[in-house]
């Protein structure tokens, strides 16, 4: 029997993200933001970003084959999913060289290989309950005299891979020489950085992403705008309370979704007189 369901029923559930950008644009910085005990991050040994980690306490399996990968699944469908909420491989553009390297074939046939492996990869993980997080390296193409930055990955894999992922973001190193380092995510910037939210509640720009933000933070923004969208003609104070007293939607996010929506604006009234009615409870 034919079962026909709605695209308002889709529930965000895992995240699925691909990070690209330049060394030192804060990649693996990111990974790091993640809560302590909450990440496992996929290590190719070939990379020696994890330097970057060195003082946060964040558990790594080290890749340094197929092999090892397969048997890092393995473990991570069974007992990881257990442990962690996210997966990060850092990175994956070193994963597809590595595999270059132990490649029998060459050429195109090679490169179809690889792509194979590598998007079975993303797949497999896509089917586990945890968020994905893959970073990339950044590579430039030239499309009809305009130069685009993409993922740095062989053969046709640069290409398709956006399309293996929900979230595809740019990041890049801001500030001054010799200030703190300070990092930006881009989420749709148009066609010099193939960049996407599927999620589309994020802002264009992010300045210092976190994990908690990017992934925690959608979660309970998405249930926001669903019910605001049901409650339209509700009056602001007792969309706030709802949210926030029987959803537990905290109230940063309520207005970034308020924001997002452009339903209406909150006065500060409003926001203290919800504050002292959810302490009451």
């Amino acid at each position: 029997m034919v079962k026909i369901t709605k695209t308002s029923d889709t529930k965000y559930q895992y995240a699925n993200i691909l990070i690209f950008g330049e060394s030192g644009s804060g990649k693996t910085h990111f990974l790091g933001t993640a809560p302590k005990g909450e990440m496992v991050i996929l290590n190719i040994t070939s990379e020696s970003g994890m330097l970057t980690l060195r003082n946060k306490d964040i558990d790594i399996i080290d890749i340094n084959s197929v092999s090892d990968f397969e048997e890092a699944l393995r473990w991570l469908a069974t007992e990881g999913v257990k442990k962690y909420k996210y997966v990060g491989i850092d990175s994956f553009s070193q994963f597809q060289k590595s595999l270059e390297k132990q490649s029998r074939t060459t050429g195109w046939e090679m490169w179809a290989e690889i792509k194979q492996i590598t998007k079975s990869m993303v797949d497999r993980i896509k089917e586990m309950p945890i968020n994905l997080i893959a970073l990339c390296e950044v590579g430039l193409k030239d499309d009809d005299g305009m130069v685009k930055y993409i993922p740095s990955l062989v053969g046709k894999s640069k290409d398709e891979v956006a399309y293996w992922f929900d979230e595809v973001y740019f990041f890049e190193k801001t500030g001054k020489s010799g200030d703190m380092p300070t990092y930006r995510a881009l989420t749709n910037s148009g066609s010099k950085y193939p960049c996407k939210s599927r999620i589309g509640t994020l802002p264009v720009v992010i300045e210092n992403p976190t994990i908690n933000f990017v992934i925690e933070g959608l979660k309970p923004l998405m249930e926001a705008e669903s019910i605001m969208a049901e409650e339209k003609e509700t009056d602001n104070l007792q969309i706030i309370k709802k949210l926030l007293v029987e959803k537990k939607v905290l109230l940063g996010n309520v207005l970034q979704a308020y924001k997002v929506n452009k339903l209406s604006d909150l006065s500060s009234i409003d926001q203290i007189d919800c504050r002292k009615k959810l302490q009451a409870k």
